[in-house]
This record gives C-alpha cells, structure tokens and sequence, in this order.
C-alpha cells in the first residue's frame, strides 16, 4: 500500500489506540484483532499522533470503542439476530469478537480490500458482510438495496461524523430514515466547546492527513432528534473513562471545572421509527 493522503489513513489512528490498548496491562476495551492492521505503514502513520497531549485522547478513543461494545453486547444478548450495519467501519472487529448478530461493514473500497486482506471474513464465526462504497461516484441507497429491510437492524457510526459537514449528516439521516423504517443508531458526538478546547493538536493532525474535522455545534444531537429519532441513551466518554480509573479528576472538578465539559463528548443511542418523524 503506497503512502499517500486519504480518509483510510485516519483509520489507523482509531486502531492504534486499541492496538497500544490492548497491549497494556489492564486494557479497557481489548481488541486483540487491531494489531493485525498494525503493520510497517500503519504504524507510520500512527507515530504522527506519538505526542504525550495525546494521551488521554488516545484512552478517551479506546473507550469511545468500550462504550459501544457493551451497548452492542447488550443488543445481541435481546435479539442475537440483530444486524449492525457499520458505515465508515475502518479497522472495526467486533464481528470477531462480539458472539452475535449479522454484521455489515461499509467503507471505502481500497480499505475494504486491505481489511479482506489482512483479516479474511472466514475467520468471522459471525455472518460478516463488506460493501465497498466510494462516496465520491456511488451511492449508499444503492448500497442498502440487499439488505433485508425486514431484520432487526442497528446502525454504528463511529469515529466518522466529526468529517462531514451539518448539511452531509442530514442528508445521511434522512437515507438511513427513508430505508429503514425501524432501527437504532449508536454514534458519539463532540460539542464545539468541547472540541475547541481539547482537540486542537489531534484537530492539526488531521487537517495533514487530509481529513480536517467540521464540528459546528454545540448541539450535536437536534440534527438526530429534527429528523425524527428519539435519543434512547447519553454515555459521557470522560466519565466512563474516570469510572473505569483511567484518568484522576478529584469530585470537586467535576463539579465545577469538568461540569460543562464532562458530556461534551459522549456516545449517543438514537431509535428511529417511522411515525417518529414529524
């Protein structure tokens, strides 16, 4: 794979975090699999994001990732026939790791061949499907015509909602409403505040990789809840990340200092059902 500047190498950054997680003495979410994609170029590009500021966002993203996989784990223990639909799934592996559920990948189609590559969908015990999908020249409502409107689904979306402008979120709301009348979606949303505060150097990196965040609001949520979802669940990511001991915040900055802040970045479960909408 030639070096070069594209969405995918952002990827990498999301999987080295849990490649260094789960190399570490008590791992929060423990993805033994990252490490297969951590080759000579991943960890190239993982060594931009080597700087110690970092550190706390690198824990915040592996539990970003916890978060999720026990609210999936949840899902499957109710209806293991669940089909999770993951859009821009870069290096995700919870197919491989969660017992359960159907699972769709949708991603850019040079990542979806290097993910085949390095992690073939014949050693997924789960029904793992891949759909190469460049948003450039295709479109994703064509991508969702094989699959079964009638299963149980629920949408992940991951890591990639901070590259896309408010008006290319609505749009993406408003296919994922009109294809599946029933389903649920779990997704993590950062304020503006939040990310002017604490993401600036992370904010940098990514403007050289080609992929600059466009966070506009501190609202994040109305877009879901004006095109017809019910927010069902709230995660702060900080919190969970203080519960879990891996960072020390004394109460009382949490109460004063972090009260603002401590939900500025959280993972959401929406549900959306057709009579919903307004």
């Amino acid at each position: 794979m030639s070096s070069k500047q594209s969405v995918s190498d952002t990827a990498y950054y999301c999987c080295g975090a849990r490649f260094q997680d789960a190399k570490s003495n008590e791992p929060v979410c423990g993805d033994i699999y990252a490490q297969v994609f951590m080759d000579d170029y991943g960890l190239e590009i993982f060594s931009k994001f080597d700087n110690k500021k970092l550190k706390n966002g690198k824990i915040a993203n592996a539990t970003r990732h916890r978060i999720i996989d026990d609210l999936i784990k949840n899902i499957v223990e109710k209806n293991p026939e669940t089909v999770f639909i993951l859009i821009g799934s870069g290096f995700d592996t919870r197919a491989y790791r969660i017992k359960g559920g159907k699972w769709i990948e949708i991603d850019d189609p040079e990542l979806i061949s290097l993910k085949n590559k390095q992690l073939s969908r014949s050693q997924c015990k789960n029904v793992i499907q891949r759909i190469p999908y460049d948003y450039k020249t295709e479109s994703l409502v064509e991508k969702f015509q094989s699959i079964n409107k009638e299963d149980p689904v629920t949408f992940v979306i991951e890591g990639v909602l901070f590259y896309l402008e408010e008006n290319e979120i609505n749009t993406l709301l408003n296919q994922l409403t009109a294809n599946f009348p029933n389903h649920k979606l779990i997704c993590d949303l950062q304020q503006y505040e939040f990310f002017k505060k604490y993401n600036k150097i992370l904010s940098k990196i990514m403007d050289t990789l080609g992929s600059p965040f466009k966070i506009f609001s501190n609202e994040p949520e109305k877009n879901f809840i004006d095109c017809g979802y019910k927010e069902l669940e709230k995660i702060s990511i900080l919190e969970k990340v203080i519960k879990l001991g891996k960072i020390k915040i004394p109460k009382i900055l949490l109460k004063t200092i972090f009260r603002k802040t401590i939900h500025g970045y959280s993972v959401f479960v929406f549900d959306y059902r057709g009579n919903n909408k307004k």
